[in-house]
């Protein structure tokens, strides 16, 4: 962290490695987190050295458009992904802009933008990131009692097809009475067509951008539909009145030798969740099987399944304030996953 924002104050969502092509000693993470008006706390880009010293905030190269007076407060930059192939970044908030909102259909922060980017960095491990286009996508609207209650992205993973089209898989993740969740993944083709660029958009309503179509999604995995019923005896404890767990982390997971199709053109994956209960609680690695097999041909697939048998908790003890998860990869390094306890 730096000196400039006190710890108590960070709500980092997401990292990414950017291995650095001219000089490897010089490879980093950047980290993402969403701001909060209340703590004077902006949406911030975060570089970070891979031992974990502070380098840089990068958050000059945010569109202003992301700053957080356009933004609800916890509820800014969330998630961000980087491609195997280290040449294109894509970060999202988790609900939509407030100026985004005067679109009829934009109404409840359903509609985000996808920032498509591209960057370089040189040999003291400088990196300029460049926006190519946005892309608005829609929010499924769930049902709500209460004003607290909403739906957002929680994280995003993006891969490319044997074509090199650019896919996102997002996940959904909607909060109902504070300790229950709906949650979702769908996958998109993330390619700029000739109608569907918002980025030069200040808003949505405008003339001139109102009628660019938000992008198709297909929904590949419900966690409160296709995990089993009886999910305790498949290694998921929950507390009583908590009918699923919050996840907030997914993940690929990269073969050996720096691939990510598995046989049959299997994705594995591992959606990992946040807080969900208070006190002691466990947090749970479920891993997921992606069969990509339609999107290596430019076709988005609906086969997703989660391997039950091979659920992995880890307790630990919220007042720790954060976990650390360090998952070792042949392609590079390391892939580290962090998520600090925050605020719904």
């Amino acid at each position: 962290r730096s000196t400039e924002q006190a710890l108590t104050s960070m709500d980092s969502e997401g990292i990414i490695f950017i291995e650095n092509p001219v000089n490897e000693s010089q490879s980093f993470f950047i980290v993402s987190q969403e701001g909060h008006k209340t703590y004077s706390t902006e949406n911030e880009l975060y570089q970070y050295s891979v031992d974990g010293t502070y380098i840089r905030t990068l958050s000059d190269q945010l569109p202003t458009k992301f700053n957080i007076a356009n933004t609800e407060s916890n509820r800014g930059i969330e998630g961000l992904s980087v491609d195997i192939s280290q040449s294109v970044m894509v970060y999202t908030t988790e609900k939509g802009l407030l100026s985004d909102r005067g679109l009829d259909e934009c109404t409840d922060g359903n509609c985000v933008r996808l920032s498509i980017n591209d960057f370089s960095v040189d040999e003291t491990g400088d990196i300029t990131i460049t926006e190519l286009y946005e892309l608005r996508y829609d929010l499924d609207i769930v049902d709500s009692n209460s004003d607290d209650d909403f739906n957002g992205v929680s994280d995003l993973v993006i891969f490319k097809n044997k074509n090199d089209e650019l896919y996102a898989l997002i996940l959904e993740r909607a909060i109902i009475n504070s300790l229950n969740s709906i949650t979702k993944i769908y996958v998109v083709n993330l390619a700029k067509t000739d109608n569907n660029d918002i980025k030069d958009c200040d808003s949505l309503s405008n003339d001139t951008c109102k009628d660019i179509p938000a992008l198709e999604k297909t929904l590949l995995f419900s966690f409160n539909e296709d995990i089993p019923d009886d999910i305790s005896a498949n290694g998921l404890t929950l507390s009583e009145g908590v009918t699923l767990l919050n996840f907030e982390i997914l993940s690929i997971l990269y073969n050996d030798d720096g691939t990510f199709y598995g046989d049959d053109n299997i994705i594995n994956l591992v959606a990992i969740n946040d807080n969900s209960d208070s006190g002691f609680f466990d947090i749970y690695f479920l891993y997921l099987r992606y069969d990509a097999t339609e999107a290596l041909e430019g076709v988005t697939s609906t086969t997703m399944e989660p391997d039950m048998a091979n659920v992995r908790p880890m307790t630990y003890n919220v007042m720790s304030g954060f976990l650390s998860l360090i998952v070792m990869s042949g392609w590079c390094c390391i892939i580290t996953i962090i998520e600090i306890i925050n605020m719904f």
